[in-house]
């Protein structure tokens, strides 16, 4: 028997407006932001977010999760299906009448053809489970589009502000290596007067190619973190970014128990581990339905064979039904079931990790930027300290009342005072953006209190 079955469902336009969806964002070229020369904080996190593929994802996620959405309340609207059917079948059942012929019992070619339109009436709750649970869905990809538009902006946060820090490290190595060369001239000066020795030379010039070392290994470090801008923000010719700006952070200190209250009431994270928990739930709610009949009321009109008195002429025909469909056991389903207990178990306690998760990461991050907050002065405190020292021991060793290594000594901690106090300032920048984003918090947002 051939059977043809050519069937439309309303949701199934679902399915299928998504698939179109899918296929023209694959097919179509994707256009991107771009960005040269000097740009500031602001304007490399436009293009970032512009270009990040991370956001993309998570907005292709939104909307596959909408789509779902859509065909889990499809079960609330009519389904119209058109069937066509033809069948031959020999030999045929005859009975014959005196006087009267004979008389089949069935036509010999069996056709028929109509449409069908049927309405589920109720299934126990099944199908408002499965639209609870998508509207949940929904939301924890809402929420997950939120944190990788933050998570982006952090990220490019980071690289500006460390790429800033080593062309602070670089220059204050470059001025370090020129007051170097101008002690060893000094003291090759003083060899020649008999003050001081070769060896006096060759101590400075250790120091000198020391730091020519770690000038060099700063600037292929510098390199390679413009390379991870360029490719945070979407570019290909990392050379041509120009971080504008400088490092001069607020300098706030903040209060853990009032950023903790306010990080759990704000929290992206929190609130999609909390929705996909609700999903969770509603997905077990809607397999447990399972067990429950479902009810269906259906028309149906069009033509077929097989009625008397010539069985081999379509006749228009129509029906009507109602049905309830009930499981009566299913090794499969039990399964199901416990798979779903299993997922909400499961989601619970990721729920209740990520809450401790986010205190305890909260906490560290407001520990470290009022550590960070303090030691800006006592660094600047030392740079200002250890500049005097320089300067003072700069004129004894011209005098000859100290000697080159007492001199590299104290060069040595002036260096390591400017290095430290533009260190301070980076780890407060950073140190703030690290508290906000564990705190749900915008960059230019005041602290909680």
């Amino acid at each position: 028997m051939t059977k043809t079955l050519i069937s439309g469902m309303l949701g199934q336009k679902t399915s299928l407006a998504l698939m179109l969806a899918t296929t023209m964002f694959v097919a179509l070229p994707v256009f991107s932001e771009t960005v040269s020369g000097a740009a500031n904080l602001e304007k490399l996190t436009l293009v970032a977010m512009a270009n990040s593929p991370a956001i993309h994802q998570a907005e292709a996620g939104l909307q596959k999760a909408k789509a779902n959405l859509d065909q889990y309340k499809s079960g609330y609207f009519p389904m119209a299906a058109l069937r066509a059917a033809y069948s031959r079948q020999a030999p045929n059942s005859e009975i014959s009448f005196a006087g009267f012929g004979s008389f089949k019992f069935f036509p010999d070619n069996n056709v028929d053809c109509h449409v069908d339109i049927s309405q589920q009436i109720y299934d126990f709750g099944r199908s408002h489970a499965q639209v609870s649970g998508g509207k949940w869905e929904v939301k924890a990809a809402e929420y997950s589009l939120d944190m990788a538009r933050q998570q982006v902006r952090f990220q490019t946060l980071q690289l500006f502000y460390g790429v800033l820090l080593y062309e602070q490290e670089i220059k204050l190595q470059a001025d370090e290596i020129q007051a170097l060369t101008q002690y060893c001239d000094m003291t090759k000066n003083k060899v020649t007067t008999g003050v001081a020795t070769s060896f006096d030379v060759m101590t400075i010039q250790v120091k000198l190619s020391e730091v020519q070392t770690a000038h060099q290994d700063r600037e292929n470090e510098l390199r390679k973190l413009r390379i991870d801008l360029a490719k945070t923000i979407g570019v290909d010719n990392y050379d041509s970014l120009a971080p504008a700006g400088d490092l001069s952070p607020r300098m706030v200190k903040a209060d853990e128990k009032a950023m903790v209250a306010f990080g759990l009431e704000h929290s992206r994270e929190l609130a999609i581990a909390d929705a996909m928990a609700q999903e969770c739930q509603e997905r077990l709610k809607s397999e447990k339905c399972r067990y429950f009949p479902v009810i269906k009321a259906g028309i149906g009109a069009g033509v077929k064979t097989g009625y008397f008195p010539d069985m081999d002429k379509l006749q228009p025909n129509a029906s009507g039904e109602i049905t309830a469909d009930m499981p009566i056991f299913s090794f499969g389903q039990l399964a199901t079931v416990k798979a779903a207990e299993a997922d909400l178990k499961s989601a619970v306690e990721s729920s209740r990790e990520t809450r401790e998760r986010i205190v305890a990461d909260i906490r560290r991050a407001v520990s470290d930027l009022n550590t960070s907050c303090e030691k800006i002065d006592a660094a600047s405190l030392h740079v200002a300290l250890a500049e005097k020292t320089v300067e003072q021991a700069t004129v004894r060793y011209a005098g000859g009342m100290i000697t080159g290594l007492d001199l590299l000594s104290v060069r040595a901690d002036l260096s390591k005072a400017n290095v430290g106090y533009v260190r301070s300032l980076y780890d407060c920048l950073v140190s703030d953006a690290v508290l906000k984003r564990a705190a749900e918090m915008s960059q230019d947002e005041e602290y909680a209190k």
